[in-house]
């Protein structure tokens, strides 16, 4: 800062806190690539990370796996014990499941009862490896419901 008379008196410094802004926009990218349900990630990036990775299997001359799965009569959980049933039993699997890739593979809900796992590097034992403990995890996950007839 200078005055009248052009002499140097001072700084002013102003500072702006972009905090909450910058949240706001990582809330907006996480809302736009999760499953709202599930955490996991959507359809959308799913199809994103599936480019990346095929792209990259190109450049490389290597090789990966996508592994597919969905709930068998997941509709008759929803249908005899609600949705609330059905949604704790899709959080859960999404939870053992996730547990089960490892950091650079790539887990998503696609939606209802529909999930899939990108495995860059992996071959088709490693798939078929990882397809048994996924079988195994969700078959071993115990769950208790119960139906509740008013009248």
């Amino acid at each position: 800062m200078h005055d009248a008379e052009g002499r140097f008196i001072g700084r002013l410094w102003i500072y702006e806190d972009v905090t909450r802004e910058r949240q706001t926009a990582e809330q907006l990218i996480y809302l736009a690539e999760r499953d709202s349900l599930t955490g996991l990630y959507n359809r959308h990036r799913f199809q994103m990370e599936l480019g990346r990775m095929l792209a990259e299997t190109e450049r490389r001359e290597s090789q990966g796996a996508l592994l597919f799965f969905d709930l068998d009569e997941f509709k008759y959980i929803n249908d005899t014990f609600g949705h609330r049933a059905g949604d704790a039993m899709l959080i859960r699997i999404a939870g053992e499941v996730g547990a089960l890739v490892r950091r650079n593979e790539v887990i998503a809900r696609l939606g209802g009862d529909e999930f899939a796992v990108l495995m860059p590097d992996a071959d088709e034992a490693q798939a078929a490896q990882l397809a048994e403990r996924i079988i195994r995890a969700v078959s071993q996950i115990p769950f208790a419901m119960s139906s509740r007839i008013s009248g």
